[in-house]
């Protein structure tokens, strides 16, 4: 292979698990596993690649899909992500199972696009064929999804998660933008009234969910009207969580020659108004959470200070959302990796305090 970074030793793909001890230069007769990553999109058979948590016992990541079929003009994950393909409900449902057997409480399904879980098998509307078997796995206490693509939550989808007790009443839908103009040079579709139509029929059927998405700020062609559409979105709609990324220019995207580019700091300033607008909007939505008993899954020592512990409500997906501080555990010997009854007595922007009960 020709070096033309002198960083780079090994290049290798996503699907390339066997690879890997060829690029540390294990001498060794295992050197290519009997079992490739590619066998969890490709075999009829159930695949039994052990699993090493690197995560806390008792949570785990579920990979569910490989690759993306849509188009989206800021995006390159196509490109080297390769084609979808998603493993079976079969391989999933036996791997959660090894998972809970190991003591884990909560399962995140994760992928590059979660609501076309199941296309390339033939299955309709496969995402809810999934989580209805997933939520049947004994142990389990919590089924959480990621990244959900705003045309394709379906009504099905929406009414099992009210339905089951294990799914975790939070959706994460990544809207990107609200304005009709720009979700059009984004390949997106959509428009900010439908998409708060869609929030509507969400809260109808699950009125206590948590709601995160994500937006772009300084799109090509964003002009300040856009921009305005977000926050009026925002107002709206009142997420519980937002994250905002500024656009940057990738080679190999469609939105890579699109004219109107916005200058940085007009970026920068967009992004900055969206997190402080949410900002509000967060601590208002926290604030009438004080005197409220909530189920908590305990993780540990806070990061904030030795002195309190740190848990996560089921509207609170781990590492991007807020938290709960616990400052008493009263007379409870508490143990990380189990729930607890928590009294919420303050409230932060993004965080609450509470004690355990």
């Amino acid at each position: 292979m020709r070096k033309e970074i002198p960083e780079i030793d090994f290049v290798f793909g996503p699907d390339e698990l066997g690879r890997i001890l060829e690029a540390v230069k294990l001498e060794t007769d295992d050197a290519e596993p009997a079992i490739s990553i590619d066998a969890l999109y490709t075999s009829t058979e159930v695949p039994t690649i052990p699993r090493v948590l690197t995560t806390p016992g008792h949570m785990a990541y579920l990979k569910i899909s490989e690759g993306c079929d849509h188009v989206c003009t800021f995006c390159a994950i196509p490109g080297f992500r390769g084609r979808f393909r998603s493993r079976s409900v079969k391989d999933l449902v036996a791997e959660t199972n090894r998972l809970a057997d190991q003591g884990v409480r909560e399962v995140i399904l994760v992928s590059q696009d979660t609501m076309a879980y199941g296309k390339d098998l033939g299955m309709a509307d496969g995402i809810t064929t999934l989580l209805r078997q997933l939520a049947r796995v004994e142990g389990v206490k919590w089924v959480r999804f990621l990244y959900c693509y705003p045309n394709t939550v379906t009504e099905n989808l929406v009414r099992l998660v009210s339905e089951e007790e294990r799914l975790c009443k939070y959706f994460d839908i990544s809207y990107q933008h609200a304005s009709k103009t720009v979700l059009d040079r984004m390949k997106q579709g959509g428009s900010r009234d439908v998409y708060e139509r869609q929030i509507e029929n969400i809260r109808k059927w699950n009125p206590d969910a948590g709601l995160r998405t994500s937006f772009i700020t300084g799109f090509p062609g964003e002009s300040e009207d856009d921009f305005k559409e977000i926050l009026t979105f925002m107002r709206n709609s009142a997420f519980d969580n937002v994250g905002v990324f500024l656009y940057s220019d990738e080679e190999g995207t469609g939105a890579f020659d699109l004219d109107g580019k916005v200058p940085r700091r007009t970026a920068v300033r967009r992004r900055n108004q969206v997190m402080k607008t949410q900002a509000g909007i967060s601590k208002n939505k926290l604030r009438a959470m004080v005197g409220r008993q909530v189920e908590v899954l305990l993780e540990g020592a806070s990061d904030e200070s030795e002195l309190l512990l740190k848990g996560r409500m089921e509207t609170q997906a781990p590492d991007i959302d807020g938290q709960v501080l616990i400052n008493d555990t009263g007379e409870n010997a508490v143990r990380n990796g189990e729930f607890y009854k928590v009294e919420i007595t303050e409230s932060m922007e993004y965080d609450l305090i509470g004690r355990i009960v």
